[in-house]
């Protein structure tokens, strides 16, 4: 409920990112057919029969992703499983980035092209990631603002190699003062009044913990959150 509920709040994103190739698809037709009927075609029908399809499946990609989300992700986190935080960061922008267009909020994506995977299922990683970028997005709503979103692999006294990843936003006037801080993670625990429901970040931090990962926070209010996590390098 929770998951489907955050999903609610992107119906903007959604629609934008459905409906525009979908416009697209159905203005290269309409052309087409209108040249075709006054003679004037110059235009190949398989090229443009290409052209649709291009459009089609970009809509139909979103959808997938869209399902992914909404359907509840494996309960076990298997060991043997690994993901690909840059696709995972994709496929979560791919919902979103509209969502922050509007809301004038920039995101920088520096996740380097060489990361090694991690050892985590590749949905709950991704549910995980949507979770902390909406709830980003929601701190900066209205302030407009930076979120950062960066990755580094590092290997321990162990020589067991990790990967750190960070989520940080710099919008003005954001930020989460200490008190609340300590119970951030607690269930049903918000500082959204009736619009939040207290589940995202402890449902995010069962996930992590689940994929044998950690999780941190860092924020002092009007200065901006940085939500820390760490994993094991596959």
């Amino acid at each position: 409920k929770e998951k489907l509920a955050t999903i609610g709040l992107l119906a903007a994103s959604v629609n934008h990112e459905i409906r525009n190739p979908l416009y697209a698809a159905r203005g290269l037709l309409e052309t087409y057919l209108e040249l075709k009927k006054e003679g004037l075609v110059e235009k190949d029908p398989d090229q443009v029969s290409e052209k649709v399809l291009k459009q089609l499946e970009r809509a139909l990609d979103v959808i997938t992703k869209l399902n992914r989300f909404a359907k509840p992700a494996d309960e076990t986190g298997n060991e043997n499983q690994t993901a690909s935080v840059s696709e995972a960061l994709q496929n979560v922008l791919d919902l979103v980035s509209y969502e922050f267009e509007l809301d004038k909020i920039h995101i920088k994506n520096e996740i380097p092209q060489n990361l090694p995977y991690i050892q985590a299922d590749q949905r709950q990683l991704e549910e995980i990631l949507f979770n902390l970028i909406v709830n980003a997005c929601q701190a900066m709503k209205g302030k407009g603002g930076t979120l950062t979103v960066f990755a580094s692999c590092h290997s321990r006294e162990s020589g067991n190699p990790r990967v750190t990843l960070s989520i940080q936003d710099t919008g003005t006037g954001t930020g989460i003062s200490g008190e609340h801080l300590k119970h951030l993670f607690e269930p049903f625990y918000t500082t959204k009044g009736e619009q939040g429901t207290g589940l995202g970040l402890y449902i995010t931090k069962q996930l992590v913990e689940r994929n044998r990962g950690k999780i941190k926070v860092d924020s002092q209010a009007g200065r901006g959150t940085a939500f820390r996590l760490e994993f094991k390098a596959s």
